[in-house]
């Protein structure tokens, strides 16, 4: 799906090693990086990770979080509804795709917008202004979010695919 929905990359690291020995150790700390970042509903199926994140508790089943801790401050997680990672080795080391959904980003930046303009009284221009910076802050957390998550998975499988 196009933007500001959801973002697909893929990125390729080196394996010192074995490819196939690397894959395992990868797939390991990535879903170490997103239990320790408050990612909820961790599930691993062969080599692809499918997770919940956000900053909205509503909408976590806050049961089967593997961390209490909502995802805040500079987490890259925060803006990232949902996502998915998968690990595939190639000859020369291992191939990453992650895909993430940021969906509940759009929506409560939409509602904040018609909060504010609803709110604001015809002589007022303070909460129009207002609305379109909340607007203006959708694009920015995608952008943020997006940059954020790729950079740090991609360090992530790059340690362990070192430690192999």
């Amino acid at each position: 799906m196009a933007f500001p929905i959801s973002r697909t990359r893929t990125f390729q690291v080196e394996s010192a090693g074995d490819p196939s020995a690397a894959a395992e150790p990868a797939m390991a700390a990535i879903e170490e990086w997103l239990a320790a970042r408050g990612a909820a509903r961790i599930q691993r199926s062969g080599n692809v990770l499918a997770f919940r994140a956000g900053f909205v508790p509503l909408l976590t089943d806050w049961s089967k979080r593997t961390s209490k801790r909502l995802a805040v401050g500079w987490n890259p997680l925060m803006t990232v509804g949902s996502g998915r990672v998968a690990v595939a080795e190639t000859a020369d080391g291992l191939e990453v795709t992650y895909s993430l959904r940021f969906t509940e980003l759009i929506v409560i930046s939409v509602i904040l917008c018609l909060l504010f303009a609803a709110a604001t009284p015809e002589s007022a221009q303070i909460n129009r202004w207002a609305s379109a910076a909340w607007l203006a802050l959708g694009p920015f957390g995608y952008l943020v979010a997006s940059t954020g998550v790729g950079v740090a998975l991609e360090n992530v499988v790059r340690q362990a695919a070192r430690e192999v």
